[in-house]
């Protein structure tokens, strides 16, 4: 007696697309999840470079009588003339563990957030360069003059630059777009990174705010209001430095 042949086991094509539902659903349910740990990482990460740069800073200054630099340059550094100029980030070069190739800083990752959308821009943060609100200061500042320092802002997540304005090494003219002295420079401003009066700090580059180094070393998320007047004050308090 013959035995019919059994039909080999397979899927339906309504069975495959029930499947494929639940597949795209579960994507769907895990996808912002991923990204919003992916977004919290690069936060993690941008603070710990900040915090690094702290340390740096902190040892620059036992150094040099106290004091640390600011804005964008600053002069009268030992083994330099009067001409030239010695950028902040230059500065703490000796205090970090990663090295300039001729003038070249996109091996440098410390001074990256990896949140920054330009990936070609190796300068991520911008220095409080804030005297008097009208122009940056230019070189040494005593940490013993600053008041407050724990309620001081130094460095802090730097806004979208326009593509002209990428720093790639020291000679960049970007650079010079980099500091902070003016309250359009702020998070909070309405007014868009431009090369001189927009805004110079990132209003989202960590959820609704940035990442901040203050001058008692330690980093702050700060969450920006650009809406609300009493937060605008705050965040000049937090970068209005006068000696």
């Amino acid at each position: 007696m013959s035995m019919a042949p059994r039909k080999a086991a397979g899927f339906t094509l309504i069975e495959l697309l029930v499947v494929i539902a639940i597949i795209a659903l579960l994507m769907g349910i895990l996808m912002p999840a991923l990204s919003r740990a992916r977004k919290q990482a690069w936060g993690v990460s941008c603070g710990s470079n900040l915090r690094q740069v702290g340390v740096a800073a902190n040892l620059f200054a036992q150094d040099h009588d106290g004091k640390i630099p600011r804005a964008d340059d600053l002069k009268l550094l030992a083994g330099h003339t009067h001409e030239e100029t010695t950028r902040w980030f230059k500065a703490f070069m000796p205090y970090l563990a990663q090295n300039v190739v001729n003038g070249d800083y996109r091996n440098v990752k410390i001074y990256r957030c990896p949140a920054y959308p330009e990936k070609k821009q190796t300068l991520n943060f911008a220095v409080n360069g804030w005297k008097d609100g009208s122009a940056p200061v230019v070189g040494l500042t005593r940490l013993l003059d600053i008041k407050q320092p724990g309620e001081r802002i130094y460095l802090a997540d730097f806004e979208d630059c326009t593509p002209e304005n990428v720093v790639t090494k020291e000679t960049d003219g970007g650079l010079m777009r980099a500091d902070v002295f003016i309250p359009d420079h702020l998070g909070a401003s309405s007014v868009p990174y431009s090369t001189w009066a927009g805004r110079r700090i990132a209003q989202k580059r960590h959820r609704e705010g940035y990442n901040a180094l203050f001058l008692d070393w330690h980093v702050t998320y700060v969450k920006v209001d650009p809406d609300d007047p009493e937060f605008k004050r705050q965040e000049i308090r937090m970068w209005k430095i006068s000696k």
